[in-house]
């Protein structure tokens, strides 16, 4: 797996100095800027190509908060292929009552619970990502991996929530 804090010389942290990541994207967009390789042969024309790519990937990656939480997550295997998302019961329990609703308003259209439904997510999601954090303040001061197992599991929990608020999109109680 690719680390893109060590492509652009930084610390990996989740709270990303912005000006830095941008001046390291900035200097490794004119290094392998394609005006540079006209001359050059079709090796490295084609290294400067794929630099070119990772370079943008790594951009997008790391200043994107939640797509740099799982490549924190990822680059120090707190996260792999084939990690199972288990959630804490009390977390699924609450969930279950929400899917409840989110069947309810389907049935009855009931606008009035569909605000109540988004309302309780959002709420939840904005107490989620003040926990979370407090786990990435400290890792990044202390880099232990108990935070980055606690965030692990807000990671799937949000993942878990943005499907449910992208599903509630797609319901008009009117119809």
């Amino acid at each position: 797996m690719k680390n893109y804090f060590q492509f652009f010389s930084l610390e990996p942290a989740f709270h990303l100095d912005e000006v830095a990541l941008k001046r390291a994207y900035l200097l490794k967009s004119r290094e392998f800027h394609p005006d540079y390789f006209t001359l050059a042969s079709e090796e490295e024309k084609n290294h400067a190509l794929d630099m070119t790519t990772q370079n943008n990937e790594a951009y997008k990656v790391l200043s994107d908060t939640t797509k740099r939480l799982e490549h924190i997550l990822r680059i120090y295997q707190i996260l792999t292929e084939g990690t199972e998302d288990k959630m804490d019961p009390a977390f699924l329990m609450e969930m279950m009552e929400i899917n409840e609703m989110i069947m309810e308003v389907q049935m009855e259209k009931n606008e009035k619970l569909l605000l109540k439904v988004q309302a309780e997510i959002l709420t939840k999601s904005k107490t989620m990502d003040e926990e979370a954090n407090e786990h990435t303040v400290l890792f990044d001061q202390t880099k232990e991996m108990n935070h980055l197992e606690a965030l692990k599991d807000y990671y799937f929990k949000k993942k878990y929530l943005r499907r449910i608020l992208d599903r509630l999109e797609g319901i008009d109680p009117s119809v």
